[in-house]
């Protein structure tokens, strides 16, 4: 007599297999957006350990980065040209403008697909990056320590960290403040919670 699975069988092998299905389909639904949270987790980074360096060669923050850090604004070309050997950021050595993606500043993964996409005609103030929100809210925020000690001052994050009010700052503990926005919104900054003084 020949031997074969029971239909009881078949069915048990069936289930587990489709109990196996639906997890690996639950763990990698997540992983584009995880490597999108890491991309952005490490370009703050990166960009934080640039501009410490800028400091720790000079003595001093340049000017041109002095002149941008009170306004909460994005690392525009001039304000991210200094930075330009630390982060390996591509410059015409005839006009000193950086190329490329670079003459928006430095902007998070997503909003330098769209730059490639649309070319020089890209309006960063009008056109909308695939995970919401124009090229500018996707430019990389800074504030720096002006003086010397190590805190960086009002810095102004209303609007992107649960439980800031429109127009309350906090102080950070540190040397430079980099933040941006992740791929939902998120608020992801270089400093700790634990590197904060009390909201203003």
């Amino acid at each position: 007599m020949k031997k074969a699975f029971t239909l009881v069988e078949l069915l048990v092998v069936i289930g587990i297999i489709a109990i196996l299905m639906a997890v690996l389909m639950v763990a990698f639904r997540n992983a584009p957006e995880k490597a999108l949270m890491q991309n952005c987790h490490e370009l703050v980074k990166q960009t934080e350990v640039a501009l410490t360096q800028v400091y720790d060669d000079h003595g001093a923050w340049p000017q041109v980065l002095r002149a941008n850090s009170g306004k909460a604004k994005g690392l525009d070309e001039t304000a991210a040209y200094p930075l330009r050997d630390k982060m390996s950021l591509s410059a015409d050595t005839g006009t000193k403008r950086l190329k490329g993606n670079d003459r928006f500043g430095i902007v998070t993964t997503w909003a330098a697909r769209v730059i490639k996409d649309q070319g020089s005609s890209c309006n960063e103030n009008t056109v909308v990056s695939s995970v919401g929100g124009t090229i500018a809210d996707h430019r990389l925020r800074y504030a720096l320590s002006l003086d010397g000690h190590g805190t960086v001052k009002d810095v102004n994050v209303a609007g992107t960290v649960e439980g800031v009010r429109d127009g309350q700052t906090k102080d950070v503990r540190a040397m430079v403040a980099v933040w941006c926005r992740g791929p939902k919104g998120q608020f992801l900054s270089s400093w700790t919670e634990g590197q904060t003084e009390k909201v203003k």
